[in-house]
């Protein structure tokens, strides 16, 4: 993706199978959050809740991506980690 694509996700969650509540909550809480006003009046950037984040259904094994998570990847502006 170049710089100048838009993302269809603001962020991508990668989880292992103990971190799944952890990865939840991480997932509600950016969906919830504002920028402050000053910050975004100060880029131009639109007060709105930072969402939608996917939230990877199932642990992700390396070399282990199916094409949908892959592209889900692709699609995603962010990648966080939990672990």
């Amino acid at each position: 993706m170049n710089s100048s694509q838009k993302y269809k996700y603001f962020a991508f969650i990668s989880y292992s199978s103990k971190d799944l509540e952890w990865g939840k909550r991480v997932q509600r809480k950016l969906e919830h959050y504002r920028m402050p006003a000053t910050l975004c009046s100060e880029h131009g950037w639109e007060r709105t809740p930072i969402k939608p984040v996917f939230f990877a259904p199932t642990d992700i094994q390396p070399g282990g991506l199916t094409a949908e998570i892959q592209e889900r990847l692709r699609a995603s502006r962010n990648l966080i980690v939990i672990g």
